[in-house]
């Protein structure tokens, strides 16, 4: 079954099990917050898209739940700049300490 690669299956909608949806499936699945989500899916060679309902805080770059795409920690680390390094510098002899 498809929905088992997504997460485990709970339940499929009545309509779906009757064969009476047209062009998707509509499966209660259980999934796992810490891993990433899969956005589609192959069967014999025709991409089909998932969508998932009550979860707005999927990333589409890494597909992690609790951080939309544009403040991704994966891009936020990206984008930063390098933080300065602080170096010791000793004085030289007979410079001013004031």
């Amino acid at each position: 079954m498809i929905a088992e690669l997504i997460g485990t299956p709970i339940k499929v909608d009545r309509a779906t099990k009757m064969g009476a949806r047209g062009n998707y499936a509509r499966v209660s699945v259980e999934v796992y917050l810490t891993k990433p989500f899969l956005g589609k899916y192959k069967v014999e060679g025709i991409a089909y898209l998932i969508q998932y309902e009550g979860l707005d805080d999927i990333c589409g770059e890494c597909g992690l739940y609790g951080n939309r795409t544009e403040k991704c920690h994966c891009h936020i680390m990206e984008e930063q700049p390098p933080s300065p390094t602080l170096e010791y510098v000793p004085e030289a002899p007979g410079e001013d300490q004031s």
